[in-house]
């Protein structure tokens, strides 16, 4: 049976980009370009004209920048919204931006090394590969895959014991999940939270700006040998592998290109495995939305050394990967959106008044 080809409208003001994307795009059958807009006006006029599944949305543009698009496009009365993927450049201006796109309902960013399109053969794979995963969530049968429904989600559900540290796994998709379980987290939690978010280290300086912006709870970009405190959330540094060791007693972060093999930089499973094996308590481990099984691995040791996982749930992923992997290994001891993910990490690692309360 013939799949439906994803529909892609292609948004830049550069003629170069525009072409370039749409010369990537098309080499790959399942992606169709069904046309270019040249700046965030006629994006909004092509998206109620052709009702596309995904859109590529510069953000630096004449007439109407891509952020103000963005709102734009997600309040137009569509029977199917499309998804939308920021091009940005890979500066601090331009990830600061990205950010708030996220925030405001994108689904992901590519970023435009040097500020264009000319090495998108370099991030080629990455494109094809998120647009893919999007669309595959969004339009579950253009690929046939299966997404089981949440089972329910109640305060009874959650599993009972005391966590030492919280970590958590995040990617595409992501950082709204975070920024609202943080967003529900006092100033005083007692344990410390590392967080593992794939995206480059420009990507991660900006999130951990805006996380302090709208947290009571303390964020921190880590870095290596940085000493590990309860009431501090450590946003893992883009581009190396951040793990947390016992040195003299105390933990600390390690921060390394070490193993230089995988794909993932921050990966999740070499955070989890080191937080499972750093303390002697249980460690809660949270699995949020993203492409692949990054954690699944390290999910499996803080099982073996007593913690707990809690997932994100199908509908509220951008992608349903990472948290559908935990799921089929049977590792997932509560499933459920942000907010109740939130509530789990309080239950199980908050201060004692607010668990009594909850």
């Amino acid at each position: 049976m013939a799949i439906n080809p994803i529909r892609v409208l292609v948004v830049d003001d550069s003629a170069v980009v525009r072409a370039s994307l749409r010369r990537v795009l098309e080499s790959d059958a399942e992606i169709k370009v069904v046309d270019i807009a040249r700046n965030g006006q006629e994006a909004v006029e092509l998206v109620q004209k052709y009702q596309p599944d995904l859109v590529t949305l510069d953000i630096e543009m004449p007439v109407k920048d891509g952020r103000t698009a963005l709102r734009e496009i997600l309040q137009l009365k569509l029977d199917s919204k499309p998804a939308v993927l920021m091009c940005s450049s890979l500066t601090t201006a331009g990830s600061k931006e990205a950010i708030r796109a996220l925030t405001e309902g994108a689904s992901d960013f590519i970023g435009k090394p040097n500020g264009s399109f000319g090495s998108l053969d370099d991030v080629k794979d990455e494109l094809l590969t998120k647009i893919k995963a999007i669309c595959s969530t969004r339009r579950p049968h253009t690929s046939g895959m299966h997404i089981p429904s949440a089972a329910p989600s109640k305060r009874t559900l959650f599993p009972e014991g005391r966590a030492a540290l919280v970590t958590v796994a995040s990617s595409t998709g992501g950082p709204p999940i975070v920024e609202e379980i943080l967003k529900a987290l006092p100033a005083n939690m007692p344990v410390p939270i590392i967080i593992a978010q794939h995206m480059p280290l420009l990507f991660t300086t900006s999130l951990a700006q805006r996380l302090n912006e709208v947290a009571q709870i303390h964020i921190i970009q880590g870095e290596h040998g940085m000493a590990v405190k309860p009431g501090n959330v450590y946003l893992a540094p883009g581009g190396s592998h951040t793990r947390v060791i016992k040195r003299f007693g105390s933990l600390q972060l390690e921060v390394n290109d070490e193993p230089r093999g995988l794909f993932y930089k921050p990966s999740a499973d070499e955070l989890f495995r080191s937080c499972a094996e750093a303390v002697n308590e249980p460690t809660l481990g949270i699995v949020l939305t993203g492409i692949g099984q990054d954690g699944t691995i390290g999910a499996e040791t803080i099982k073996s050394k007593g913690g707990w996982i809690g997932a994100q749930n199908a509908k509220s992923c951008v992608v349903y990967g990472m948290p559908r992997a935990v799921a089929e290994k049977k590792l997932t001891d509560f499933v459920g959106t942000a907010s109740e993910l939130a509530s789990m990490i309080m239950h199980l690692a908050g201060p004692a008044n607010a668990r009594a309360c909850a």
